[in-house]
């Protein structure tokens, strides 16, 4: 390996987790991610890194929260 560690760090973590368990964090994060992302200690890196997730997620896409409580079968 290259010596880097290769993981989440935990403001990542924790923001792919609100971003999918908060749709008001959801909703600011796609409208301005700079903002949401100010409390949480990230680096350049990291940051491209979710702006590109970001890119990818859209309002209509396939990550979207939905407001039911989704089951296997759904």
């Amino acid at each position: 390996m290259d010596g880097k560690q290769h993981g989440l760090s935990h403001g990542v973590r924790q923001i792919i987790e609100r971003i999918f368990s908060d749709a008001a964090f959801k909703e600011d994060v796609l409208t301005n991610p700079e903002l949401a992302f100010a409390h949480y200690s990230l680096d350049a890196e990291e940051r491209q890194a979710l702006k590109s997730l970001l890119g990818n997620m859209g309002r209509h896409s396939s990550f979207a929260i939905k407001d039911k409580q989704l089951t296997f079968w759904d």
